[in-house]
C-alpha cells in the first residue's frame, strides 16, 4: 500500500482528479487499506488496486473504476450507483448488499464473489462474469445481462424481472424460485446449446409441477360431484321437514361419506378453480419440454411463468392436495368394502 496515495485521497475528489490527470499512467497501490465508510463520488480511480481492502460502508457513487481491482475486497453495502466499472475486477469480493444500480460494468469479472442482496438494478451487466457468485436474493431488474455468465452461480430467490438475457450463459447455476418475469431476449428463438438445461432447480413446487394435476378433469368432476353431494342433503332435509314417507325413523341422518365427499368436492373445485384462474396460460399449454425442444424457446421463458402468482401456487396446491387426499380415504374405504362384501356376502 502507498501511504503517499492514500493521504492524497484524504484531500478530497478535487484535488485528487487534477494528481491524477497529471499522472495518468500513475500505479495506485491501495492494497489491503482500511478505508470503511470512505467517500469515493467522483474519484478519478481507474485501474487502482484495492485487493484485500477494507472497504465496508463505503460510498463510489458516480466514481470511474474502469479496470479497477477488488480482488477479495470487502465491500459490504458499499455503494456504487451510477459508477463507472467496465472491466473491473471483483474475484472472491464481499459485495453482500451493495449497491450497484445504474452502473456501467461491461466485461468485469465477479467470479466467485458473494453478491448476496446486492441490487444490480437498471444497470449495463454485458458480458461480466458471475461465474460461481452466491447472488442469493440479488436483483437484476431491468438490466441488460447479454452474454453474461452464470456457470455454477447460485441464483436462488435472485430477481431478473424486466432483464434482457439474450445470450446470457446458466450452466450448472441453481434457481428457484428465482423471478424471470418479463424477461426478454433479442432473439426470442435462444439456440438449445445454452445450457438452461444443466439449471438445477433447487425448488420444491412449481405451476409446471403442479400443471400433471390440474390438467386432470379435475374442474368438472369436482363441480359435479359437489352438485349431486349438496342435492344429496337437500333432498334428506326436505324429507325430514315433510316427513312423507311414514314407515321411515325420522330425523334421516347424512351419511359421513356423504359428508366427506362433499368435503373433498369443495377442496377440488376450488383447487381447480385457482388453478384455471391464476396458472400462466403458457404452463397450462405446454409442458417444458415442448415448449425447449419443439418451439426452440428457452426454458428460462417457461421458468419466468412457472414460477410466478406463488401465494396462489400454494394455495392451489393445498386445496388440490387435502381435497385428493380426502377422495383417495374414501376411495379405500369403499374398496374395503366391497373387497369385505366379495369375500363375506351377506347371507
Amino acid at each position: 500500500m502507498n501511504s503517499e496515495d492514500l493521504d492524497r485521497l484524504k484531500l478530497g475528489a478535487t484535488v485528487w482528479n487534477k494528481w491524477r490527470e497529471e499522472n495518468q499512467f500513475e500505479t495506485i497501490d491501495l492494497s489491503k487499506a482500511n478505508l470503511e465508510g470512505f467517500i469515493f463520488d467522483g474519484f478519478d480511480l481507474r485501474l487502482i488496486y484495492l485487493a484485500d481492502s477494507k472497504l465496508r460502508e463505503a460510498s463510489f457513487v458516480r466514481a470511474n473504476l474502469a479496470g479497477a481491482i477488488f480482488r477479495g475486497a470487502d465491500l459490504r453495502n458499499a455503494n456504487f450507483q451510477k459508477a463507472s466499472l467496465q472491466k473491473s475486477d471483483f474475484v472472491d469480493a464481499n459485495l453482500q448488499r451493495a449497491n450497484f444500480k445504474f452502473v456501467g460494468m461491461e466485461g468485469a469479472n465477479l467470479t466467485g464473489a458473494n453478491c448476496n442482496g446486492a441490487s444490480f438494478t437498471c444497470s449495463s451487466l454485458v458480458e461480466v462474469e458471475f461465474v460461481s457468485a452466491n447472488c442469493q436474493d440479488a436483483s437484476f431488474d431491468l438490466s441488460n445481462l447479454g452474454n453474461a455468465i452464470f456457470s455454477n452461480a447460485d441464483l436462488r430467490s435472485a430477481c431478473f424481472e424486466g432483464a434482457e438475457l439474450s445470450h446470457a450463459k446458466f450452466k450448472d447455476a441453481k434457481m428457484g424460485p428465482t423471478n424471470l418475469h418479463r424477461i426478454s431476449f433479442s432473439n426470442d428463438h435462444q439456440p438449445l446449446h445454452d445450457f438452461t438445461e444443466t439449471i438445477k432447480c433447487d425448488y420444491w413446487l412449481t405451476w409446471g409441477q403442479l400443471r400433471l394435476i390440474g390438467n386432470l378433469p379435475l374442474f368438472s368432476a369436482s363441480y359435479t360431484t359437489l352438485g349431486f353431494s349438496i342435492a344429496y342433503i337437500n333432498c334428506v332435509d326436505a324429507i325430514n321437514r315433510s316427513k312423507a314417507i311414514e314407515f321411515l325413523n325420522y330425523p334421516i341422518g347424512v351419511p359421513h361419506r356423504i359428508s366427506l365427499i362433499l368435503i373433498a368436492s369443495i377442496l377440488l373445485a376450488i383447487g381447480s378453480t385457482l388453478y384455471a384462474s391464476f396458472c400462466p396460460n403458457r404452463v397450462q399449454e405446454f409442458a417444458e419440454t415442448q415448449w425447449v425442444e419443439e418451439f426452440g424457446h428457452s426454458r428460462l421463458q417457461y421458468f419466468s411463468d412457472s414460477w410466478s402468482r406463488k401465494r396462489w401456487l400454494y394455495a392451489t396446491f393445498a386445496f388440490t392436495v387435502i381435497g385428493g387426499m380426502v377422495s383417495i380415504l374414501l376411495f379405500m374405504e369403499f374398496l374395503f368394502y366391497a373387497i369385505r362384501y366379495l369375500l363375506f356376502p351377506i347371507s
